[in-house]
């Protein structure tokens, strides 16, 4: 290390919930004396560039750069975060983030130390979005931005400070600091958005296939794409979250509001193509990903047809499957649907003669089938099983 670099606070430790530690010092400013950055990329290796050029790879710490303005870049194949910075001579300007998988999910934190023009020791800090609520050793202290003096923020004979920022629908950061005489200390947050809202449903749930249903105020008008990629990021780094009462840590497929398919990875396939033709051990996690609304009800037209394509086996329009009935002849011209096997039961609706259901349960003369979406009981003496066909060959 240069050795025109004289400390005058003890180090301070970074701390991102769910990103690690990364230490970080302030050392009198001299006009003589080079710029250091340090930056680190959580999860990922990341390349780091100044102004275009590479000087290595995170963790990385650089302690002689040239003073002034910068622009950083720190990126890997999933993506890069740019950041302007000022390089304060003999001082140690800190960047530390989570590239994640796009710009919504990602996180970073930038910290630098600015001359104040007084002697007063004081802290800005500043979020995006903004409008997230600031803690200071379990003090809130108000919303982003903001500046407070360190007698605003209740002194510590220690100079250690504990720093919550934290806005509903992202990922809190945490940061601990100390604070110099006659500087500012400048704290700029990016938040990670969190790709799991706060309530989710089991939608639906068969032998095949376990549904759940993600959406909340904002994760509305999200990219699907890059949604169903986060979601598996998340899972793979934080690890194991509960879902709507199960412990998850993986999901098979994803389906958005528009029917698209996407793998356990994010990426997106050919829906006609994917196939279960096989009961799986265990029942498959398929997470509908609602891009329309703040609370949904169930999958979408076009996402129900998805799953409907994915999870039964297919091939000619003339091939049945073994639960498959078609409504016969009842005098009437129709078949009624009730909530419950009994005459007595609430009509929900009427089959017409021919259509065809499946049946997925029987109890004595009524047969239980699926019908819109969920369940209904029709009167079974009415229905015929619909033998398997194939189509003929040429």
């Amino acid at each position: 290390m240069n050795k025109n670099y004289l400390p005058i606070i003890t180090p301070i430790i970074l701390f991102l919930t769910g990103l690690g530690f990364l230490g970080y010092s302030y050392y009198k400013s001299t006009s003589q004396n080079p710029a250091s950055l340090s930056v680190s990329n959580k999860y990922k290796e990341a390349i780091v560039e100044v102004n275009g050029k590479e000087i290595g790879k995170t963790p990385l710490t650089e302690y002689s750069l040239k003073p002034g303005t910068a622009e950083i870049t720190i990126k890997n194949q999933f993506n890069q975060i740019k950041k302007e910075v000022n390089l304060t001579p003999g001082a140690e300007t800190v960047i530390t983030g989570d590239l994640g998988t796009s710009e919504p999910f990602s996180s970073n934190m930038v910290l630098w130390y600015d001359k104040s023009n007084n002697a007063d020791e004081k802290i800005f800090i500043s979020s995006t979005p903004q409008k997230a609520k600031v803690s200071i050793n379990g003090n809130y202290i108000g919303e982003t931005p903001l500046t407070k003096s360190r007698k605003e923020i209740l002194e510590n004979e220690n100079n250690q400070y504990n720093i919550n920022i934290e806005k509903e629908g992202y990922e809190t950061m945490i940061v601990a600091v100390s604070l110099a005489k006659g500087f500012t200390l400048n704290i700029t947050s990016k938040l990670f958005l969190k790709p799991i809202p706060k309530v989710t449903k089991k939608a639906d749930s068969t032998p095949t296939y376990e549904v759940y249903v993600f959406a909340g105020p904002y994760l509305k008008r999200t990219n699907p794409a890059q949604w169903a990629t986060a979601l598996a990021y998340w899972l793979d780094t934080r690890g194991t979250t509960t879902i709507g009462g199960t412990s998850i840590n993986y999901f098979d497929y994803f389906i958005d509001t528009e029917g698209t398919l996407y793998n356990g990875k994010g990426d997106i396939l050919n829906k006609e193509k994917v196939k279960i033709t096989e009961k799986p051990k265990e029942p498959l996690k398929i997470a509908f990903l609602d891009t329309e609304n703040e609370d949904s009800s169930g999958l979408t037209k076009k996402a129900e047809e998805t799953l409907k394509n994915l999870t039964q086996e297919q091939g000619d329009t003339e091939t049945k499957t073994e639960n498959t009935y078609e409504v016969t002849d009842t005098g009437v011209g129709y078949l009624n649907v009730r909530k419950s096997p009994s005459v007595g039961g609430e009509l929900l609706g009427k089959l017409n003669i021919g259509e065809k259901v499946e049946v997925i349960e029987k109890q004595g003369d009524w047969y239980k089938i699926k019908y819109k979406e969920g369940e209904a009981w029709v009167f079974g003496s009415y229905l015929r099983k619909v033998e398997n066909t194939k189509p003929e060959e040429n």
